[in-house]
């Protein structure tokens, strides 16, 4: 049994990928935020990375976006996006 693991943000994911990659199960884990100090505890042949979710926090922080966009709209729409992206995966 291969598993395939998706987390929009990154949680307690990359803890469940480690596992999973010791034990020879894990497929693939589509993740934001694997970052390069990851790469030594996931191998990154088993990732798929989406870092735009980490550029929209960026700007969304940077600019100051909150005074315009409600937070709750906000999340919404880069949980969408995470789907999106995953879907064409």
């Amino acid at each position: 049994m291969k598993i395939v693991i998706a987390a929009g943000g990154r949680f307690h994911a990359l803890h469940l990928a480690h596992q999973l990659e010791k034990r020879g199960v894990l497929s693939k884990l589509f993740i934001s935020g694997y970052g390069k100090s990851d790469k030594n505890y996931i191998n990154p042949n088993f990732v798929c990375n989406n870092n735009f979710n980490n550029y929209l926090d960026y700007f969304f922080s940077k600019f100051k976006i909150n005074k315009f966009v409600n937070k709750s709209n906000y999340y919404v729409f880069k949980d969408n996006l995470f789907d999106y992206w995953l879907n064409k995966q």
